[in-house]
């Protein structure tokens, strides 16, 4: 395997893509060699991600793409989600004192959180 490369992945903002989003997560993390329980980890952490951007950026089936970027560094996988959706950043609601936190940061993110570890990026 090379010292570090990305991947790109353009699929439908459908449920009906995920199985391939998660493949997509399965294959390079077998092929850098990580562990089954963090694979596992990253593939839940893309499942949920990929499902909010279906649900939250594309409303009443709209349609439109979600972008799947991977780039692969010596063992590290960092996954990027991008969509031209409507936009949404937790950071700005989670302060405001108007949203109920429970709202604001559903099990979504924070699965999306625990894998990562330390971070997410929203862009």
């Amino acid at each position: 395997m090379p010292d570090g490369f990305r991947t790109t992945l353009r699929v439908p903002a459908d449920n009906r893509f995920l199985k391939l989003v998660q493949g997509h997560v399965r294959g390079l993390g077998l092929t850098a060699g990580f562990q089954e329980k963090d694979i596992l980890s990253l593939e839940l952490a893309a499942e949920e991600a990929f499902q909010n951007i279906c649900l939250h950026a594309y409303p009443d089936g709209d349609p439109g793409d979600v972008i799947v970027s991977t780039d692969m560094l010596q063992g590290e996988m960092r996954l990027s989600f991008q969509d031209e959706g409507l936009p949404f950043d937790p950071s700005m609601l989670e302060h405001t004192g108007t949203v109920p936190q429970s709202e604001v940061a559903g099990l979504g993110l924070k699965l999306i959180h625990a894998a990562d570890g330390r971070n997410y990026t929203l862009f």
